[in-house]
């Protein structure tokens, strides 16, 4: 990824978690929604559960996260891909 890149580091490397929440507790600090990405249910919940507020991630992740989650009924429900936009 591009925090991992710019870090010349791999994605998995402990620096690349460390800057990533240096970027959460800055956002948190100035009242700035914060974005990250998350692929897994697991990874949703940990994330939202660490405050952050924007999260790329896939319908079958959030539905698979959504009973995991404080409180499901807050979170909209996933998009239909198929739907065409108004």
């Amino acid at each position: 990824n591009d925090l991992a890149h710019g870090l010349g580091v791999s994605q998995d490397h402990p620096d690349v978690e460390a800057a990533r929440q240096k970027i959460l507790a800055a956002c948190k600090t100035n009242k700035i929604a914060c974005h990250i990405t998350a692929t897994t249910a697991d990874d949703i919940v940990r994330r939202v559960n660490e405050g952050w507020q924007m999260i790329r991630t896939t319908g079958a992740a959030v539905n698979a996260a959504r009973p995991r989650l404080k409180d499901p009924k807050v979170a909209p429900p996933p998009a239909d891909p198929f739907a065409t936009p108004r």
